[in-house]
């Protein structure tokens, strides 16, 4: 990577990235039925921060959490989801965690990049694709190619993005220049724009005055969706020490987030 050879001083970018040199990665950057934005900020301060670096701190870079934003949905579809059976078969592009969840209900994941996907849909080379947020996707042509927009998404509840600093780099900055940076993603990280929720739900409806049915994914398929995926993370953290590291430390705390959110709660 240019940023641990030194090619260049830093860079802002998705974890998952790098998933190939370090398939943990993904984990920081959000993934299926994880937390939310709230709930995983505090694990990343309680913890989660240390361990991206020890995996980071082997690739020749220092990162930090430095951005956050909300789940893509759960995908447009050309035909309906009811129940579990509907995945199998799916030509579907989906990136990631998310893809290796649908694959293992047997559809059909689909490696494309962005610029390929509108030809695919509209020739039949796909059936499905999961892609981005209501607000991006309400800008983009999917719906003349897919009646059915599902939302919310299981994918990952909420993206998260890191800086990385070459380590030579790093260190050679002032203490002043490090708190600057520092001060910097803590401010991004927290940040939640006061009219996200309206602009979500403007795009909502443009997409529905498409002519797009809006639906939710039936209980039923996400509980599949959520066995498929406990299943998929525990194979990655047999197969990686990082993984299962990262993913113990992730459960732990969300255990115990659970318990103070039932402490916190006053029932009406």
């Amino acid at each position: 990577p240019e940023t641990a050879s030194g090619a260049i001083d830093a860079a802002f970018m998705a974890p998952e990235q790098w998933a190939a040199l370090r398939p943990a990665l993904q984990l920081f950057a959000g993934y299926p039925f994880g937390p939310g934005r709230q709930e995983f900020i505090a694990w990343a301060r309680s913890g989660g921060g240390k361990l991206l670096n020890t995996i980071l701190g082997r690739l020749g870079v220092r990162g930090f959490f430095c951005g956050a934003g909300d789940g893509a949905a759960a995908g447009w579809f050309r035909k309906q989801v009811n129940r579990p059976e509907d995945i199998r078969g799916l030509k579907m592009r989906a990136p990631g965690l998310a893809g290796a969840v649908l694959k293992s209900l047997g559809a059909r994941i689909k490696r494309l990049q962005q610029g390929d996907i509108f030809m695919a849909l509209e020739q039949g080379g796909l059936d499905a694709v999961q892609f981005s947020t209501p607000e991006v996707d309400a800008r983009l042509g999917f719906a003349a190619m897919a009646a059915n927009y599902y939302f919310p998404g299981w994918q990952r509840p909420a993206a998260f993005y890191i800086l990385i600093v070459n380590r030579a780099k790093w260190k050679a900055l002032a203490p002043s220049g490090k708190a600057a940076i520092e001060e910097v993603c803590a401010g991004n990280l927290s940040r939640i724009p006061a009219d996200a929720q309206g602009r979500r739900l403007k795009a909502l409806k443009e997409i529905a005055a498409k002519g797009v049915a809006v639906r939710r994914l039936p209980p039923a398929v996400l509980d599949a969706l959520k066995k498929a995926w406990k299943k998929v993370a525990a194979r990655k953290a047999a197969a990686d020490p990082d993984f299962k590291r990262v993913w113990r430390s992730l459960q732990a705390f969300r255990k115990d987030y659970a318990l103070l959110r039932e402490l916190n709660g006053i029932n009406d």
